[in-house]
């Protein structure tokens, strides 16, 4: 309905005055139908406020962007620009539920409770029956230290919505708190969904919070189920399982077989039909970050120039992911092999990243990002890149993998403040891991406790 809605209007566009057109902008993005990058999308909704400063919504719009995805390009202070503009959106129109509704989540997390319990009851006076009623409920009460509530939350574990149990499982994992109970309310959803899409996107943050807290086969488990919840997304769980093993801990040996599966696709007969074309484009992809994630340059160089042909030869391609993931591959063929243009393919790749493409390109792409600038000596650029993450916006891949690279990375520059809350919330994350990866949690929670004690904290 929403894309029916963009459509109707993007082509009534010039009918619209000046202030609703920024809106539009901001709303649907400047390029559309085409993607836009976070950064054009963030220009936009700058834009939208600059002329219509009197509206709640484009306030709301801005905050909205600086908080899911500010970070990601580049802005160190993406909350506190993200909590003013809520606060202005509130100030211009105090029933704007929606800016009281992300505005909690700031301050729940920068542990302001005075503002987290006035920012829940006016949520909830003005929209009690949002579908995200307990998931702000949820997030009040941990802040508050509220036990009854959450016993009440608990107890209520089956009935609540898929937007409320989102909520839990992924802002447990974003602020490291209440995991345990974020996980009962995860394997609720999982087995209490009535519809197909409520199961697959139950089973995705299952799958999310298994890795993130260190589980890869509970998250193993929930992969193979995406199967059956999502049957026209047929290679989905065999993707999944590849980034998996290359970025977040996952199961290597359900990888490899992932990739031998791929490979039949993605180096098979071009498909007809332009949904199995570009299907096709993402398999290459997966298959050939494999490869050069193991120093198989065989035949990057071939798939590297089917991408770049598929971005501009085909009209139903994507191009931002096609011509994304060719300057991964590039990047990392280019250092593996050794090639004098190297450091090229690294800026061009770096400086797509920081616009904010997104898809897994983007997650994966700045952790690779951040390896290769290491290898070069550059720390604080290995550094900016994890840095570059998105917030409650989509998923939170690969987060434990971040955090542990920042609190490495962070304490390499000489950012012990920053190591340590980045080691802290790792620690926190893997609490309870699986044996296979408990011998790395035990190494993170030594470097945190010396990193404490050389900064008077022990």
């Amino acid at each position: 309905m929403r894309e029916t809605g963009l459509r109707v209007a993007w082509a009534g566009r010039e009918r619209l005055g000046p202030r609703d057109r920024a809106l539009l902008d901001a709303t649907a993005g400047p390029n559309y139908p085409s993607a836009s990058s976070y950064l054009d999308v963030l220009k936009a909704k700058q834009h939208y406020v600059e002329i219509a400063p009197d509206r709640a919504d484009a306030w709301f719009e801005l905050g909205d962007g600086m908080f899911h995805f500010g970070a990601v390009v580049g802005y160190l202070d993406a909350d506190p620009r993200a909590a003013d503009a809520f606060k202005r959106a509130l100030m211009l129109d105090s029933s704007y539920a929606p800016a009281a509704e992300h505005l909690l989540l700031i301050e729940a997390h920068d542990g302001d409770t005075m503002a987290v319990r006035q920012l829940g009851h006016h949520f909830l006076s003005i929209d009690p029956a949002s579908e995200n009623a307990d998931g702000v409920r949820w997030r009040m009460a941990v802040a508050l230290g509220d036990s009854a509530a959450l016993a009440d939350i608990t107890r209520r574990r089956d009935t609540l919505t898929p937007i409320s149990a989102h909520t839990m499982a992924s802002m447990s994992q974003i602020d490291a708190v209440d995991l345990d109970r974020a996980q009962r309310i995860s394997d609720a959803a999982v087995e209490n969904a009535r519809i197909q899409s409520d199961k697959y996107a139950a089973l995705v943050n299952a799958h999310d919070l298994a890795l993130n807290r260190g589980r890869p086969t509970a998250a193993i488990r929930a992969n193979a189920q995406t199967r059956e919840a999502a049957p026209a997304n047929t290679r989905g769980y065999l993707r999944e399982r590849v980034r998996d093993a290359l970025y977040w801990d996952g199961d290597s040996v359900a990888a490899v077989a992932a990739v031998r599966e791929l490979e039949r696709t993605a180096f098979g007969p071009t498909p007809e039909k332009p949904s199995d074309r570009f299907g096709q484009i993402v398999d290459l992809c997966n298959v050939e970050l494999w490869r050069v994630g193991h120093d198989n340059l065989r035949t990057s160089t071939a798939s590297i120039a089917r991408l770049r042909h598929a971005a501009t030869a085909w009209p139903e391609m994507p191009t931002t992911f096609a011509t994304a993931c060719a300057m991964l591959l590039d990047a990392i063929a280019s250092r593996r092999a050794g090639r004098p243009d190297a450091p090229i393919a690294l800026t061009r790749l770096d400086s797509l990243l920081k616009t904010g493409p997104g898809g897994f390109v983007q997650d994966a792409g700045n952790l690779i990002v951040a390896r290769l600038k290491e290898d070069q000596g550059d720390v604080r650029g290995a550094l900016a890149a994890v840095r570059r993450r998105e917030t409650f916006l989509t998923r939170p891949l690969y987060l434990s993998t971040f955090l542990r690279e920042q609190g490495r990375l962070a304490a390499l520059a000489g950012e012990n403040d920053e190591a340590i809350e980045a080691y802290r919330h790792y620690v926190t994350l893997r609490a309870a891991s699986e044996p296979p990866l408990r011998s790395e949690v035990d190494y993170v929670r030594d470097e945190l406790g010396k990193l404490e004690k050389t900064n008077g904290l022990k």
